[in-house]
């Protein structure tokens, strides 16, 4: 406690250093040795601080760059009741489009993917055909592009 007293009075003023050079040489050498210590853990935490921030920013204008290049919104979500079937047409992944149909005539457990597509104009007007389709009556089966599996029309008393 004593010693750190001295060393930080002592780093104060100048003269009692050069005072302290003379009297006292191995405290002199642990006081610059300290100093120099301090010195590089300040400028260690300064340069990691920099390029933290550095690789944030990188990060933060790549995701805004990526965002004023996409040209579709990042969500495209058309649901519309027809006819007791819920019709619903929304992006699964980024890269495609899909239109599922749900009613119990045809698969209670599940919606059935019906079509695929892969931008958002002919997405809306695969959904709006679907909708017409299902205007006019429900039709006699469904085929599941997901596992190719066709449901027929169950028909309920």
């Amino acid at each position: 406690m004593m010693c750190e007293y001295l060393i930080d009075s002592k780093i104060k003023y100048p003269l009692l250093m050069f005072i302290m050079f003379v009297l006292e040489p191995e405290l002199f050498i642990a006081v610059i040795g300290f100093l120099l210590l301090t010195v590089k853990e300040f400028i260690l935490e300064v340069f990691v601080f920099i390029l933290k921030s550095g690789f944030v920013w990188i990060i933060r204008i790549t995701h805004i760059y990526n965002l004023i290049l996409a040209k579709k919104p990042l969500w495209l979500e058309l649901i519309d009741d027809v006819n007791e079937a819920t019709i619903a047409t929304f992006y699964d992944n980024p890269a495609k489009c899909v239109t599922e149909i749900g009613h119990s005539a045809f698969n209670e457990e599940d919606l059935v993917t019906v079509e695929e597509y892969t931008d958002e104009s002919t997405a809306r007007a695969g959904h709006g055909k679907w909708v017409k389709i299902f205007e006019q009556g429900l039709p006699g089966e469904l085929k599941d592009i997901a596992n190719d599996k066709i449901y027929k029309r169950q028909y309920f008393e």
